[in-house]
């Protein structure tokens, strides 16, 4: 933390310097215009009106806005003593211009009311003009990019940074008006796989003509359902084109990694391909990601992205895969939709981790066991996946049809060895494992669904809303594994137990899932009665019928005739069938009061009631397998809202919800066939167990302003809920150290779940700040039984568990030249036993990080980043590590498309790999192998090419 500190020092002044030159634009002496704008003939004032400022010398833009809800408008920061051009666009409206001069003694010019004149805009007096930088076309705000300039090389996301009302966020999300950003389309599509940070980061500036910012309505009928959506529409000449990378880095002590991404676009169709190989913890699991971490990147200041030194374990990885999508229709917009994807990718890892741990347990009595154990590990896992999806949507009306397959194969050793010591009793026992598998798994499904979203428009009785959605999914698992595990006893031979076990296990699941939905049905029950058509009335039915079958062949090896031997109890044979659905109703009724151009309000009530039934049944040739069992209950949910929308300043959001939800024991947890060669874990069966049913209470608030500038947006959400006949442990500890565990049903299960959040951004000059704030606490109460082999009989505890989470983040950038991120990050555990003993633990995980980059020349940069960790238990000493990053870039070609990089990760070489936990009666405290310090060099080439070259 010392450390910390003097690198905080060492940045203040130089975040301070950048500040007060950010704000030294500000502090200049300018002037201002304001006014309003009207419509005189029909005395209306016009919302979203464009205001521009343009030098008359050359046309250049100086600053715009949108009139407010009065057809207000106030723009500062205008130079003095210069010959001004204010101009004043509304679609379906002349233009207004106007010419002015600011001065010294009279530094704000009043424009007074401007009278617009209906009718097709034309040029006056002869002053060309560049089209109006941001207007409003309907529902949709819209973004002329040629009125904004930026370096030749820049990307979609160095634009949107220099776009009113949008801040692209430290974490990458993105907001309008300080509405996050739901879906980012490119010419009304989604872009590669619809990641929108594949999009600005790799499409450049000039290849777009327009942002639009619009909103989606999710109901026709309810205007404040809907998401926010940003478009790029490109230029006429830029619907096609390439963009991708190629990249190689070796580094010290063998470390390497390398890349290749290809991408490429027509009007119609998008394909992409890309792969990677590395063994520096760049675990890259899915397209998407890939997609992302190779992207271009644009102008600015960064900080960078590494590889992850927390994972466990050395790690290498090859990954790859394919995308393609193909859209039927020429013109693709989000009412009208065919489309067909293609999806594939595999997946190779390759890891060895090496772990050593000391596990203490506390008990009642004061005694306390010791374990310690060492742990290797080597695994190789493939996965392979294939997808493909078709969409088509037109109006109110969508289909989707979908097919899946996934194949994972793991081969594994794993050896282990465990040592465990009592309080005043010395060493107790001594167990060693040895477990080889290799398994395999085939997953195919298929889902189709069609949802009809209309609106009731006529007299005609008919049904405005329902969907049905049906899903097949077969999976198969094949396992094959060889288990030798001893333990020793040190105080009784007798007690010594030796298994050499070989399993053969294969599993069928084939599952179907059917959703149905039917509504509205008030407006065709009550087309006559205004008051009962205004409830929205809906039956909902949701079906799921499971079948698993398995086949285990578990042999023992004999040692006296030098073969395995079938094992009768734990071979078998089941067919497993589970019918677990909910019926019933949901009714609702939204009022609104609206106010053009000023608010809209809304309160919305929402009751379902449901029966939930499940059915299921197990055969086996066991004959204590049997099962045959049903439950029903009736699970209602309400659900009220309140919605104060103010045009321009900012929306409430006020949720308060009521849930009931029943799960019935799995048969595991019943009848489980008892393996013994698990020395330490045995996990039996309770076949009295019974179904458990939670009740929970929930309340949200949310508060996001839409002002275009300074956005403010924070909220909190708080849930209470308790479970009755909760699934609870039954812990006997045996004197070797080997625990029993099966469930039972308690009451009083009971927690407390409570989140808030606040993110703040503002620019002061050329200086943006964003701040962003997060809090989460849980609570919880978890009843159980506990018994240690000296302490008598079994007892019931309680266990109150809090668990605190907090983090802080800021996020500042001066113009493309600095940026500087700061984390701070703190996690809280603290256990409290009651009932069978008085125990308590806490630990704490505290992380804090600073990050800095600088572009001090074109072309270059310099960017660094500096980790400190803490962990704490209780009374133990603290473990303390620091993480120091360091990367130079430098681009070269005129385009900026060939990169040199050297990276110098884990710089001072105290990456620990320190384990350091607890729960509710241990403490675990050891070592793992994990990345260490090495030093590469990365050179990168982008080639990209988007539309064809203008004659």
């Amino acid at each position: 933390m010392k450390l910390c500190l003097k690198v905080i020092i060492i940045i203040l002044p130089v975040f301070f310097y950048l500040s007060v030159v950010g704000q030294q634009t500000d502090s200049i002496v300018t002037g201002s215009v304001s006014g309003s704008v009207k419509d005189t003939s029909l005395n209306y004032f016009l919302q979203s009106a464009t205001v521009s400022v343009y030098r008359a010398k050359d046309v250049k833009l100086i600053a715009y806005s949108l009139t407010n809800n009065l057809g207000e408008y106030h723009i500062k920061g205008l130079p003095l003593n210069f010959l001004l051009d204010l101009k004043i666009s509304f679609v379906g409206y002349q233009t207004y211009s106007r010419r002015f001069v600011i001065t010294v003694s009279n530094n704000v010019f009043n424009a007074g009311e401007v009278s617009m004149t209906a009718g097709s805009s034309g040029l006056l007096d002869n002053i060309i003009l560049a089209p109006p930088p941001v207007g409003m076309h309907g529902d949709t705000l819209e973004f002329n990019t040629s009125a904004f300039e930026l370096d030749k090389n820049a990307v979609a996301e160095d634009l949107l940074k220099k776009l009113p009302g949008i801040i692209v966020w430290g974490d990458g999300t993105i907001t309008a008006n300080g509405r996050q950003i739901n879906k980012l389309l490119v010419n009304g599509k989604p872009f590669f796989n619809g990641d929108y940070k594949v999009a600005i980061q790799n499409i450049p500036k000039d290849a777009i003509d327009k942002v639009q910012v619009y909103r989606e309505f999710i109901d026709p009928n309810n205007p404040l359902d809907s998401i926010t959506s940003i478009n790029f529409k490109l230029g006429k000449n830029k619907q096609t084109g390439y963009f991708g990378s190629i990249s190689t880095g070796i580094g010290t002590n063998e470390k390497y990694e390398g890349e290749i991404n290809g991408n490429f676009f027509t009007p119609a169709s998008q394909f992409a391909i890309i792969g990677q190989s590395n063994n520096i913890n760049k675990l890259g699991n899915d397209i998407n990601t890939l997609l992302r971490n190779n992207a271009y990147k644009g102008k600015g200041a960064k900080v960078e992205y590494q590889p992850n030194f927390n994972i466990q374990g050395l790690n290498k990885q090859n990954s790859g895969g394919m995308l393609f999508t193909h859209d039927f229709l020429p013109n693709f917009n989000q009412y009208e939709r065919n489309r067909i994807s293609v999806n594939s990718f595999l997946n190779q890892i390759s890891n060895k981790t090496e772990k050593q741990t000391a596990t203490l347990h506390f008990f009642a009595d004061g005694s306390t066991l010791e374990q310690n154990s060492n742990n290797d590990l080597e695994s190789n896992t493939s996965e392979f996946n294939l997808s493909t999806r078709y969409n088509k949507s037109k109006d109110n009306d969508s289909l989707f049809v979908e097919g899946k397959y996934n194949l994972t194969r793991e081969n594994k050793i794993e050896l282990f060895n465990n040592k465990i010591f009592g309080s005043n009793i010395g060493f107790l026992s001594n167990g060693n494992q040895y477990d080889s598998s290799g398994r395999d798994s085939h997953q195919l499904s298929f889902r189709a669904g069609y949802d009809h979203q209309g609106y009731f428009n006529n007299n005609a009785p008919k049904l405005t809303k329902w969907n049905i959605s049906y899903a097949l999914i077969s999976e198969t698992e094949n396992l094959n594994r060889t288990l030798k595990s001893s333990l020793a006893d040190s105080t009784n031979p007798l007690l010594n137990q030796f298994y050499n076990r070989k399993y053969n296990n294969k599993q069928t699941t084939v599952r179907q899932d059917i959703s149905m939905k039917l509504g509205d049905f008030s407006k065709w029950l009550f087309i006559n009665n205004r008051t009962l058509s205004g409830f929205s009335i809906q039956f909902e039915n949701d079906m799921r019928l499971t079948v698993e079958k398995r086949g285990n062949k578990i042999a023992d090896n004999d040692t006296s005739m030098h073969k395995y031997i079938k094992n009768n109890y734990l071979s078998s044979v089941s067919t497993y069938q589970n019918l677990n659905g909910t019926t019933g109703f949901r009714i609702g009724k939204i009022r609104s009061n609206i106010l053009a151009n000023r608010y809209h309000k809304e309160l919305s009530f929402d009751l379902s009631a449901k029966i939930q039934f499940i059915e299921e049944n197990n055969t086996s040739t066991h004959a204590f397998q049997y099962l045959n069992k049903s439950y029903r209950s009736f699970i209602p949910t309400v659900n009220i809202s309140y919605s104060n929308f103010q045009y321009g300043e900012f929306v409430d959001r006020y949720t308060l919800n009521f849930n009931t939800s029943l799960k019935a024991p799995s048969l595991d947890q019943r009848f489980p066939l008892i393996d013994s060669s698990d020395i330490y874990f045995i996990r039996a069966g309770n076949p009295k167990l019974t179904e458990s049913k939670n009740n929970e209470v929930s309340f949200q608030f949310r508060h996001n302003s839409t002002s275009r500038k300074n956005t403010f947006n924070y909220g909190a959400s708080i849930s209470v809920g308790i479970t009755d006949n909760y699934f609870a442990d039954s812990i006997v500890v045996e004197k070797t150290g080997r625990s029993t565990y099966y469930s039972t049903n308690l009451d009083g299960y009971k927690y407390l779940n409570a989140h808030a959040f606040l993110n703040k951004a503002f620019i002061i000059g050329n200086s943006q700040f964003q701040l962003n704030l997060l809090a989460t606490a849980v609570k919880s109460r978890n009843p159980g039984y506990f018994r240690y082999f000296n302490s008598g009989n079994t007892s019931k505890r309680f266990s109150n568990i809090f668990i605190q989470t907090d983090s802080v983040s800021i996020n500042y950038t001066y113009k493309d030249i600095f940026a500087l991120n700061f984390l701070q990050y703190l996690s809280f555990f603290n256990s409290q036993q009651s009932g069978f003993s008085n125990t308590k633990f806490n630990s704490v995980h505290r992380v804090s990080r600073i990050g800095i980059s600088v572009n001090p020349i074109n072309k270059l940069s310099l960017a660094s980043n500096i980790s400190f960790t803490q962990d704490k238990f209780s009374n133990f000493s603290a473990n303390r590590s620091t993480i120091l990053n360091a990367f130079l870039s430098y681009r070269f070609l005129e385009s900026d498309n060939l990169e040199l990089k050297l990276s110098g990760l884990d710089l001072l070489n105290q990456n620990k790999g320190i384990i350091n936990f607890g729960n509710n009666y241990s403490y675990t405290h050891g070592t793992v192998n994990l990345l260490h310090q090495y030093f590469m060099a990365t050179i990168t080439y982008f080639p990209r090419k988007f539309g064809k070259k203008s004659k």
